[in-house]
């Protein structure tokens, strides 16, 4: 007989803002309560609970007997339940090994994140209740006090009707999450094992240097002040501040010089252009040093910080729908600047200076006090008292698994020689490649071993000049767009196997939708149309999913595979074309992915507890003393069966804060 199956959603109210905070510090604020719950056993009508019952005989038992509990976004709910229900209401806690997470599941399956983006997506018939919605946003935050009436706290006394919608409302998440669940695929063993890790990572938390940001703030502050001084000096004070965009835009125009926007790349373009009146040039670089300011970065992480100064529940499982990559949340360590080289050069000292709190030492030792702080916001989080942060980083990890899903055989020996010592850096082999160079000839500091990075970065997937101007002002490298197209065909042309990579990938992904139910290969890849998606299987055994595929004409009026998805630049669920650049991008980057998840179970495994994954780089805190730097690289690097022959390198460092 199959054990019973409970659903089961919270809502909750608190002082707290769920969003800028994160689920661990909401849960743990003190305000923090519950509204309601409802709860379904299988396919039983969902019941409530209301604060000031006892705990359900039925959830007791089940909680006792470490029977499956399922529910959208699980982690809030486990949260509350740890922090309120048990605690306040004598709830029972689960244990943690016993939650399953159908947002997590629908991941797996490329759907959306949000309970009614995925029923919508779906079709199903229990949808999510947007009224009810509304009634729950309302309920769920302080209630505005008047003179007549100072409560802080909406009461089912003071609003019956709106928390009856609440109670349905709550009813009808468990309904739709429940006919989600029916829908979805159980998580494989082996990525069971990721979630769960993924769980112990985010409840772990990584610490952050409260005293060191708390400067950095007011050396932030007192630098914005001196900027906004210097701006309305600048504009005869017509502009008061570096945040007034509308007002210094307008200024702008007034002085003979069009301008349509202030974001950074039109003010580069401007400052770029030349020929500008003084005063125009002055105003441009005060606002670029004022966007400069990392305060919101410094805000999210004091937000997000719990009493013992850890933010946790900073990485989202499988945030990228189609690569199964984490995404990052709260104080977005994915997406910190990359930081002024000289700076980095001597870290230390700059934190040291940025400790003081005082803009013009910071200035007087450094330069500008907002690209000292940004550059310095990685060095923010720390390890714990005895302890040490270790972290080890894939090196150039999407350029070889692109090489080994395509076979570009001279590509991997000139991995594998670069990694015994015996052969130049990959960049300056690549560009040597393309351009008929002895790549012995490029030096770290030589300009065409950047050329050669921007080629291999936006060649691989298939870019053109776009791609490559894109990739070139990353890496602040200038060449028109006819030089861009030249450099793009001579990857090409260096680059067989790749390029008939793209054309394996998009020609059975086509032939796999035409023909449902038959499996086509390309390369260690295998795609197949079942049921509502278009599945790719990874050589880890790990699938793809692009849901409802069709064939229609692309925007050259070819015939191209379509699906619906979350598009990556309007986020929003929508038709998208895949072509072979795409697709192997998407190849490239899961392999990448399932090879740190496989890096990440071995590291925890010998006992270094990981508290980050950021890209290609897996952060662990482990006592002073433990392991070795040496050790770790071996543990991550260590090939697993399904990857013979890929050449994987992980290049690690040890110390008291992060860095890159």
């Amino acid at each position: 007989m199959t054990e019973p199956v409970l659903t089961l959603d919270w809502e909750t109210r608190s002082d707290c803002e769920l969003k800028s905070a994160g689920a661990f510090a909401y849960a743990a604020h003190p305000t923090t309560d519950i509204l309601c719950a409802a709860y379904a056993f299988d396919d039983e009508e969902p019941e409530l609970w209301l604060p000031g019952r006892p705990c359900p005989p039925r959830i007791v038992e089940h909680v006792r007997l470490r029977r499956r509990i399922v529910a959208w976004n699980i982690q809030f709910e486990e949260l509350i339940w740890e922090h309120v229900a048990g605690p306040r209401y004598g709830w029972p806690v689960p244990d943690g090994e016993t939650l399953w997470c159908t947002a997590a599941q629908g991941a797996l399956m490329a759907l959306p994140r949000h309970l009614d983006g995925a029923a919508a997506a779906l079709g199903n018939a229990a949808q999510k209740d947007a009224e009810g919605y509304r009634y729950m946003l309302q309920l769920s935050k302080p209630r505005r006090p008047t003179i007549g009436d100072p409560r802080t706290r909406w009461t089912p006394e003071m609003a019956p009707e709106r928390f009856t919608r609440l109670y349905e409302y709550c009813r009808q998440d468990v309904r739709a999450e429940r006919e989600i669940s029916r829908r979805l695929y159980d998580m494989s063993d082996s990525e069971r094992q990721v979630f769960l890790l993924d769980r112990r990572i985010n409840r772990r938390g990584v610490r952050i240097d409260r005293p060191l940001i708390l400067a950095a703030k007011a050396v932030v502050e007192q630098t914005l002040g001196e900027l906004d001084l210097a701006l309305r000096q600048t504009t005869g004070g017509a502009v008061q501040a570096t945040t007034q965009v509308a007002a210094l835009t307008r200024w702008i125009n007034d002085q003979g010089v069009p301008c349509d926007s202030l974001a950074a790349p039109e003010i580069e373009a401007l400052l770029d252009r030349g020929g500008l009146p003084w005063e125009v040039e002055k105003a441009l670089l005060i606002r670029q040093e004022a966007a400069k300011s990392s305060t919101a970065k410094l805000e999210a992480m004091l937000t997000a910080a719990g009493a013992d100064d850890r933010i946790r529940g900073s990485l989202l499982y499988y945030g990228a729908a189609r690569t199964g990559r984490w995404a990052g949340r709260l104080h977005q360590p994915q997406n910190f600047p990359r930081g002024d080289e000289t700076i980095l050069e001597d870290v230390d000292g700059a934190v040291a200076a940025i400790a003081t709190g005082n803009a013009g030492h910071v200035r007087m030792l450094y330069g500008s006090p907002m690209t000292v702080v940004s550059t310095c916001l990685r060095p923010m989080m720390i390890a714990a008292e005895g302890h040490d942060l270790m972290a080890c980083d894939f090196a150039n990890i999407e350029g070889r698994v692109l090489a080994w899903l395509a076979g570009e055989a001279w590509k991997l020996t000139a991995f594998r020689a670069y990694d015994a010592g015996t052969g130049p850096d990959l960049y300056c082999v690549t560009y040597g490649k393309a351009f008929n160079v002895e790549p012995r000839s490029i030096t770290k500091k030589d300009p065409r071993r950047q050329h050669g990075k921007v080629i291999d970065l936006a060649g691989g997937f298939g870019g053109w000049v776009g791609a490559c101007q894109a990739f070139a002002k990353l890496y602040r490298v200038k060449w028109s767009d006819a030089e861009a197209a030249t450099s793009m065909g001579a990857y090409r042309d260096a680059h067989p196997a790749t390029r008939k990579l793209w054309e394996d990938l998009n020609d059975a992904a086509f032939r796999a939708v035409t023909r449902p139910g038959v499996k086509f290969d390309a390369g260690r890849c295998t795609y197949l149309t079942s049921g509502d998606f278009l599945w790719c299987r990874l050589p880890s055994g790990r699938v793809l999913a692009y849901c409802r595929p069709t064939i229609e004409k692309n925007d050259r009026g070819e015939d191209a595979v379509h699906f619906f998805g979350i598009n990556s630049y309007t986020k929003r669920w929508e038709k998208q074309g895949l072509w072979g650049g795409i697709l192997a991008e998407n190849v490239t980057q899961a392999v990448a992915r399932d090879l740190l998840a496989e890096a990440m179970i071995r590291l925890e495994a010998a006992g270094y507890p990981l508290v980050l994954t950021i890209h290609d780089e897996l952060v662990a805190e482990v006592p002073k003393g433990f392991g070795s730097v040496a050790a770790m690289e071996a543990i991550a690097a260590k090939n697993p069966p399904w990857a013979d022959g890929l050449p994987i390198v992980a290049a690690g460092w040890r110390g008291e804060r992060y860095r890159k």
